[in-house]
Formats: C-alpha cells, sequence, structure tokens
C-alpha cells in the first residue's frame, strides 16, 4: 500500500510461485521514486496523455491517473 496524491494506492504484489516471479510481480524501487516524484509535481501529469509500456503491477500509472493524466499501462506475460 502506498499513500500517493492523497489517494491510497493498493499494489498486490504476488511472489509465492516460481511462475509469478516476473520482473511485473511487485513494485520496483524505481517506480516507488518515480511515482512520489510525480506526487510532489502534478504539473508534470495533468492533462497529460501518457504510455506505459512495460508497467509492471502499475504503481507508476496509478500515481500518473491520481495525478489527472490520461494513462494506459500494459504488461504483456513473458512468452
Amino acid at each position: 500500500t502506498f499513500e500517493r496524491c492523497d489517494k491510497k494506492l493498493v499494489v498486490d504484489q504476488e511472489f509465492a510461485t516460481a511462475k509469478q516471479r516476473s520482473t511485473g510481480a511487485g513494485v520496483w524501487e524505481c517506480g516507488e521514486v518515480l511515482s512520489a516524484y510525480l506526487e510532489q509535481t502534478p504539473a508534470t501529469c495533468r492533462g497529460k496523455r501518457v504510455l506505459e509500456l512495460g508497467a509492471g503491477c502499475g504503481l507508476v500509472a496509478l500515481a500518473l491517473a491520481a495525478r489527472g493524466a490520461d494513462v494506459v499501462a500494459t504488461e504483456r506475460a513473458v512468452a
């Protein structure tokens, strides 16, 4: 659970099985840092259209949306 932009963002991180241990299974430190930065700079996000490729579990996309960006986030399972 992360507090960003006056909202509680809940990210379900699943590491229970080997199949779920992918790069998108949890929040990376860089995602925590970037989402915190976006919280402090709302003008960076508001009214912008954002395509996040490789969004993982989506913390940055959630933070962007909470700050008023129009976000499309994608994550592709390993083939």
